[in-house]
């Protein structure tokens, strides 16, 4: 995704709660559109526990009692019929209809017989609701609740909508204050932290390796130029002039009204290409006619 801010905390209610904290400013950040998070909607689970003092006061076993609530749901085999057209037995099973199985009143109005008659399973059991867990998203071993984004619009770089968003978490109250991370995830979860992912990630890494590449170039072609002009003042004249083609990048940019991204930074690198090759040209030209006598 485009944004995503990973949550970090040391208990599954303080990330869940930061994770709606942050999704709510994702919500009320122009631009920031198709939020959603790894988080479930709320619900709950009941469930059915064997009252043993009734079942036994009646004969009933409690594996009876379980039998006769989950058999009809998940279903019983009770025959095998030997079909012609088919290879194997085809089994015989004894299952609710999937509206009866989506019942739970459906479920315990069904009766079990024992030595005095037959009682409705309502009786022996008593039904506890409790909410569902959450499930838990792990990432490098650590507990994780991811919120997610796009943008859309005339900002499509994830960068300024993560500074709108570092604003709005800057103007939190001071108790809701949250540790930020931009490119390391926290190495420990004792407390709540935000690590921002996605194609913020992508950009940086982007950045970082072309940078880290260009600098390693830049090196390379200085070393080379001091030892075919024997001087360390000619590299620097050959090499000046990549800074200040920045002068016309940037303010081409904000003409056109136009984002800084990879795609501008390899047009960078390319450019300060053809100006270190015309520069070292230009020079080598001009050692050349100066060998000659020309002043």
């Amino acid at each position: 995704d485009t944004l995503v801010a990973e949550i970090y905390g040391p208990t599954p209610a303080a990330r869940e709660d930061l994770a709606r904290t942050v999704r709510s400013l994702f919500e009320a950040t122009p631009g920031v559109v198709d939020v959603d998070d790894s988080l479930e909607a709320p619900r709950s689970r009941a469930e059915v526990v064997v009252d043993r003092e009734k079942a036994g006061l009646k004969g009933i076993p409690a594996t009876v009692v379980v039998e006769a609530v989950a058999g009809p749901g998940a279903g019983r085999d009770l025959a095998r019929l030997d079909v012609p057209a088919s290879r194997e037995p085809v089994p015989v099973r004894l299952q609710l209809s999937a509206a009866d199985r989506a019942s739970l009143e459906q479920r315990l109005s069904l009766r079990v017989d024992y030595p005095g008659g037959a009682v409705a399973l309502s009786e022996l059991t008593r039904v506890r609701k409790t909410p569902e867990p959450q499930p838990i998203v792990h990432k490098d071993l650590k507990p994780v609740v991811y919120v997610f984004g796009d943008l859309a619009g005339e900002r499509e770089s994830p960068v300024y909508a993560l500074a709108a968003l570092n604003a709005k978490l800057d103007a939190l109250p001071e108790a809701e204050r949250i540790e930020r991370y931009a490119v390391e995830a926290p190495e420990t979860q004792d407390r709540r932290a935000l690590k921002w992912d996605g194609e913020w990630q992508i950009t940086y890494d982007v950045f970082r390796d072309l940078g880290i590449a260009f600098a390693v170039v830049l090196v390379l072609i200085a070393i080379l130029v001091i030892g075919w002009f024997q001087s360390f003042t000619v590299p620097l004249a050959i090499l000046l002039p990549i800074p200040l083609s920045l002068i016309g990048i940037l303010p081409g940019h904000w003409v056109f009204g136009a984002f800084f991204t990879a795609t501008s930074m390899i047009g960078f690198i390319a450019g300060a290409g053809i100006i270190v090759r015309n520069s070292i040209i230009l020079v080598d030209f001009i050692e050349l006619r100066m060998a000659q006598g020309m002043p």
